[in-house]
């Protein structure tokens, strides 16, 4: 992977670096909101659950921004190459990632209607699972963060290639 160029346009490249970062925050938020909605249904916590859907305005809110952001960049900008394969790409992103904090809400509903009632049996498998969601995206940050081009520069060439040849781990690679 080259490193990343700097534009000759500074406008450009603060709108492209704004993008970047929006969606790194909706991201967070995202992660956020779907590690509190099984927490609340592990924990039977109804008032996290009804917070939870409240913070999904703002997933909403940000999916729309970065729609926004991508749209006027593509029409005043016209990018090309990566520019354009990262803007196609941020958009298809804030879709799942929308989706995501929906499907969050969705789990945070039934949360608040299964605390309504008494517990049937406790919830063995949910923490181990949750567990092993949070090994899954340590894996991938350290992963992702490892192909940056300064940490490549930072790090020994033989980190550097590892990080290319690496599989990802079957429990953390399968889409569910």
């Amino acid at each position: 992977m080259q490193p990343q160029r700097q534009h000759t346009d500074q406008g450009y490249e603060e709108e492209l670096r704004r993008l970047r970062e929006q969606l790194l925050l909706m991201g967070a938020k995202v992660e956020e909101m779907l590690a509190n909605s099984m927490r609340a249904l592990v924990e039977r916590d109804s008032l996290l659950a009804r917070e939870m859907i409240e913070f999904d305005h703002q997933i909403n809110r940000l999916e729309l921004e970065c729609d926004e952001a991508c749209l006027k960049i593509l029409a005043r900008r016209q990018p090309v190459a990566s520019d354009l394969r990262f803007i196609t790409i941020a958009l298809k992103l804030v879709t799942d990632l929308e989706r995501m904090g929906d499907l969050a809400v969705n789990i945070c509903e039934r949360v608040v209607e299964l605390n309504d009632e008494p517990p049937l049996k406790p919830y063995l498998d949910l923490p181990r699972m949750r567990r092993s969601r949070k090994r899954c995206f340590a894996m991938r940050s350290t992963r992702s963060s490892r192909r940056t081009p300064i940490a490549r520069r930072k790090s020994s060439p033989t980190i550097a290639r590892s990080t290319r040849t690496t599989p990802t781990s079957s429990a953390c690679s399968s889409r569910t």
